[in-house]
């Protein structure tokens, strides 16, 4: 995506601030819930022996979040095109039926996302920006579970759409911002950092 942001940067007019690169975090996962219904997570009930041995349940799965990193091109101050790649994972940990004692952490899932979209910028100020972003693509869901059985890991293919309906981003060539999201990587918030060049 770095290579992508300085070879489009030769066709900027007069390349200044055309390019933008975003790094932000925030949740909640989709594909956690997913994960969750999965491996019935309720403390003492939630055996998943056929994976891990007779004795052994997950207990408190979390998801990490989900970390992006977008790069944009401004072709207008109002309008943004870029690419957005997305990584996030669940752990659980594995604890003993007999003694409640942690054995260890196990990685359930991890989701890999990258998308192509449109940014929106329909307020602007020199230090205070609103906008909608709009992206689609695809991703791989790798299930990790079912390498304690020894059948390896498991790839899935999936379509993603992720949606930003409000955003807004203070500062100017370096800034922050902060934006809803609604789709199939992140449902909720996320915020991060910025950079114009």
């Amino acid at each position: 995506m770095l290579c992508l942001c300085l070879s489009l940067r030769s066709f900027a007019d007069n390349g200044d601030d055309r390019h933008e690169v975003a790094f932000s975090y925030g949740g909640i996962a989709p594909a956690a819930f997913a994960y969750s219904n999965y491996f019935n997570l309720d403390f003492g009930h939630a055996s998943i022996g056929h994976y891990l041995g007779e004795t052994d349940f997950v207990h408190r799965m979390k998801n990490i979040g989900v970390f992006s990193l977008a790069c944009y091109y401004h072709p207008l101050d109002w309008l943004a095109v870029g690419a957005r790649t997305s990584v996030t994972s669940d752990y659980g940990k594995i604890m003993n039926a007999n003694t409640y004692e942690l054995s260890r952490y196990m990685s359930i899932f991890r989701a890999y996302d990258i998308s192509i979209g449109v940014k929106f910028v329909y307020f602007r100020r020199p230090w205070v920006r609103l906008y909608s972003e709009v992206f689609a693509g695809g991703g791989a869901l790798v299930d990790d579970s079912k390498r304690y059985m020894d059948a390896g890991k498991t790839v899935h293919g999936r379509f993603v759409f992720q949606s930003v309906p409000i955003g807004v981003s203070v500062g100017k060539r370096l800034g922050c911002f902060l934006q809803l999201e609604l789709g199939t990587s992140i449902i909720g918030a996320s915020g991060g950092i910025s950079y114009r060049f």
